[in-house]
């Protein structure tokens, strides 16, 4: 997945922000404002399971959204996106809990053997690719740490392979 200011780059897709817009190559596809800011907001989060209650708060506000309404959205960004309860290539489903989005990079067969999605981010000093695996282990052990967990991490390899530059990703990522 590309980020680029404003713009989230996942498969042949492009979110922009401000205002939302989803395209596919040249094509922009349809989709309600609710849905965009929904899309917009797991986007934002690869890899995190973000709860129905979260969503409903950051996309709704304090309006009551139903569980069928909330439902009926992400089915309607997932057949944008050409993705299926079946088949969650883009957006996954944790029954009861919420949504994660896992849109995974299919730049080579080697990315596509993996099931961990592979991220690619840009800015700063140079592109981070091929670190999907990295990023996920750094972003699940930030949430045991939330919850109060004890948790510390070496990160470790050869000079200039992009430690500096995976951990600043990282954190831009938690304040995105």
């Amino acid at each position: 997945m590309n980020r680029t200011r404003g713009t989230l780059d996942f498969g042949p897709f492009r979110l922009e922000s401000e205002p939302y817009r989803l395209w596919r190559g040249s094509e922009e596809i349809a989709l309600r404002p609710k849905s965009l800011k929904v899309l917009a907001y797991l986007a934002r989060r690869p890899g995190r399971l973000v709860s129905k209650e979260e969503l409903r708060e950051q996309v709704w506000g304090t309006s009551h959204v139903s569980d069928t309404r909330l439902r009926v959205t992400v089915h309607e960004v997932r057949a944008a996106l050409g993705d299926s309860q079946d088949s969650q290539k883009y957006l996954e489903t944790a029954p009861g809990r919420g949504y994660r989005f896992v849109a995974s990079n299919e730049t080579s067969e080697l990315d596509d053997a993996r099931s961990t999605p592979d991220v690619t981010l840009r800015g700063g000093p140079g592109p981070v690719v091929g670190r999907g695996r990295e990023m996920e282990y750094l972003v699940n052990r930030f949430r045991e740490a939330d919850r109060g967990e004890r948790r510390v991490i070496f990160l470790a390899g050869e000079p200039g392979v992009g430690k500096t530059t995976l951990v600043n990703r990282f954190l831009e990522h938690l304040t995105g």
